[in-house]
């Protein structure tokens, strides 16, 4: 019997470990893009806290950017 105990703690903690591992998995999302990001990508944390693509941001600057010819 308490082999049995000690085989379903484990399962259990396995299944939490899952669980937490998943879930820390969902926030670490690109704010600009929705993708999920990787510990190799390169990012930048936000003044709010939240985590972008570094690529996503330069795009996001590209795009909002003035010409000279706005302003002419």
């Amino acid at each position: 019997m308490e082999q049995n105990d000690v085989m379903e703690n484990l399962d259990f903690q396995l299944e939490k470990k899952y669980e937490m591992e998943q879930e820390t998995r969902s926030y670490l999302v690109c704010d600009l893009c929705g993708e999920h990001i990787s510990l190799n990508q390169k990012i930048i944390q936000q003044h709010d806290g939240t985590l972008v693509h570094l690529d996503c941001i330069v795009q996001r600057v590209k795009e909002e950017a003035f010409d000279a010819e706005d302003f002419m």
